[in-house]
């Protein structure tokens, strides 16, 4: 190789490096699709994760909707449980703590405009609090909607993800 283009591949190689090491990534992420008759407020969504180690967590959801099937709504209200449980001790006991939250998506704006980023598949995202485990633990998130009519259409998938706090 010629020393220019050697300068230039180093360059691009450089940078790719930078770029894939400022991406953001997730301690544990995962998407649920939604039957496409509808999701029931009987039929919770839940994403169980592997173990893992002591910290503070960000909890964010993802909600998917299609422009194949509206969404009859303008907003989305979402019931949130996260609990953790830790490893057995040598008692035989674990610990479990719960919190429950209620998150709302606005899905459309005030003109009637969808929002969200997508065109055919458009995704919403909101944080949903923290997620504090004070012993290495597996947390299960349970997401259900809470909307009236018992099972709501147009939305394709709801998803999640954990990152773990910087100390």
């Amino acid at each position: 190789m010629t020393r220019p283009l050697l300068l230039v591949f180093s360059g691009l190689l450089a940078t790719v490096l930078l770029l894939a090491a400022c991406t953001k990534s997730s301690d544990y992420g995962r998407f649920i699709s939604v039957p496409t008759d509808g999701w029931s407020d009987a039929a919770p969504l839940v994403f169980d994760t592997d173990t893992l180690p002591p910290g503070a967590y960000d909890l964010q959801l993802i909600v998917r909707t299609s422009a194949d099937h509206s969404y009859p709504f303008g907003e989305l209200a979402l019931l949130v449980r996260h609990e953790s449980t830790t490893k057995a001790d040598s008692t035989g006991h674990a610990i479990t703590a719960r919190s429950d939250s209620l998150i709302s998506f606005a899905l459309y704006d005030n003109d009637g405009s969808p929002e969200g980023r997508g065109l055919s598949l458009r995704e919403h995202e909101t944080e949903a609090g923290c997620v504090w485990l004070s012993d290495t633990a597996a947390v299960r998130i349970t997401v259900n909607h809470h909307m009236h009519g018992g099972i709501i259409s147009g939305i394709s998938a709801v998803g999640m993800s954990l990152k773990k706090r910087q100390s």
